[in-house]
This record gives structure tokens, C-alpha cells and sequence, in this order.
């Protein structure tokens, strides 16, 4: 796939937004994840998803889920 930045803003509404959500989020998955294209990607995702939402019954934040994802592979 590829690298990601974020702009500098001092604005929090920008620093909170969608697109440097994503950013931070792709960066905090592993060279593994990140090194697949997007047909694997998807389908590895999707079935972790799947079986991680099976066993959990609450609210889960993504910031667990990155966790559990990181150190599943």
C-alpha cells in the first residue's frame, strides 16, 4: 500500500477528523498488514473481525482491537 502523513493543523475539529483517524490507524498496524494489497488485506481483516466479534459481547474500542490485531500475527 503505502506511507500516509498527516497535515499540521492547530485546529482540533481537523485533528480529530475521519482522514487523520485513518492515518493514525494504519500506522499502528503492522509491517504485515500494511504490506498486503487490498484483495488479502480485506479478506484477512473481514475474517479477523469476524472471529474477534464472535467472542466479544460489549463495546470494544479500536484501539483494543489494533492491539489484539497486532498481536494475532
Amino acid at each position: 500500500m503505502g506511507n500516509y502523513y498527516i497535515n499540521e493543523s492547530r485546529l482540533s475539529l481537523k485533528l480529530n477528523s475521519f482522514a487523520n483517524f485513518g492515518t493514525r490507524l494504519w500506522k499502528s498496524l503492522r509491517p504485515y498488514w500494511r504490506a498486503l494489497t487490498k484483495r488479502p488485506f480485506k479478506k484477512r481483516i473481514r475474517k479477523f473481525l469476524l472471529q474477534y466479534s464472535m467472542f466479544e459481547n460489549v463495546y470494544v474500542d479500536v484501539y483494543s482491537v489494533i492491539t489484539k490485531l497486532n498481536n494475532h500475527y
